[in-house]
């Protein structure tokens, strides 16, 4: 009897060890196959998978990929960046400041690709991103300093309704209910709010100079508490479960 319940005890395992063995084998895992960084002339990029049995999206404006988005038919043109029209650092909803700074150059623009694996289901099982910045001279551009590239959709930091960064329809609200005058500084916005309900997904891209870099999926909040009515706010970058990973190891 012993002899048979050790046979069930060491076939179930052996089940067990397979089953992992196998489940492991079959990730599914999509690439780039250029790393996120500087690149001196116009190439191309191309998304790869190790599966057949999913469909591969992208989009090249931040946005998550859906099975809406663009289907991954063939290698995707990176042109230069150089002048590529820097719109975001000009926009003029992020306070009351009359006199505020708005650049007079535009800021080094860059490619942002998102890729998705999605199978039959419609479900998401793998990921990729990268960002690269096209015709630049890094060392010239940014000497040796890190370069922090989020990757997110526009709505999530710019929307009247949704979007962390503006004033958006939280001051619209506050404004009404206000019965004297108030500086630049006091005033409420989207950008005062709190809480997971105002974190967004964001894709972050981590370039050094020389050495490693990485990147992860992680959420972003404002930060601070003043200095949210400036033009440029503090951010708070925020490892999950939800998003891969609950830290960053680097």
């Amino acid at each position: 009897m012993k002899r048979t319940l050790f046979r069930s005890l060491f076939l179930a395992l052996c089940l067990t060890l397979l089953a992992f063995t196998c489940a492991a084998a079959e990730e599914i895992d999509v690439d780039l196959s250029l790393e996120s960084g500087f690149l001196p002339d116009a190439t191309e990029v191309e998304i790869t998978c190790n599966s057949n049995d999913v469909t591969i999206y992208y989009t090249m404006d931040g946005t998550a990929p859906t099975a809406d988005s663009r289907l991954y038919e063939g290698p995707i043109a990176l042109s230069s960046t150089v002048n590529k029209p820097d719109l975001l650092s000009k926009n003029l909803e992020t306070n009351l400041e009359e006199n505020r700074f708005v650049p007079w150059v535009d800021f080094p623009s860059a490619h942002v690709i998102r890729a998705a694996a999605i199978d039959a289901e419609g479900n998401v099982v793998d990921t990729a991103a990268g960002t690269f910045f096209v015709g630049y001279d890094r060392a010239e551009t940014f000497g040796d300093l890190p370069v922090v590239s989020l990757i997110m959709d526009e709505k999530d930091l710019f929307d009247y309704e949704t979007g962390i960064y503006v004033l958006g329809a939280t001051h619209e609200e506050w404004n009404e209910e206000q019965e004297e005058p108030y500086e630049a500084w006091q005033a409420v916005g989207n950008y005062s709010n709190t809480g997971k309900e105002w974190e967004r997904p964001v894709v972050v891209d981590f370039l050094m100079a020389e050495g490693e870099s990485f990147s992860q999926n992680m959420g972003v909040r404002i930060k601070g508490g003043t200095s949210r009515t400036a033009p440029q706010k503090s951010l708070r970058l925020i490892a999950r479960d939800e998003y891969g990973k609950k830290s960053i190891k680097y």
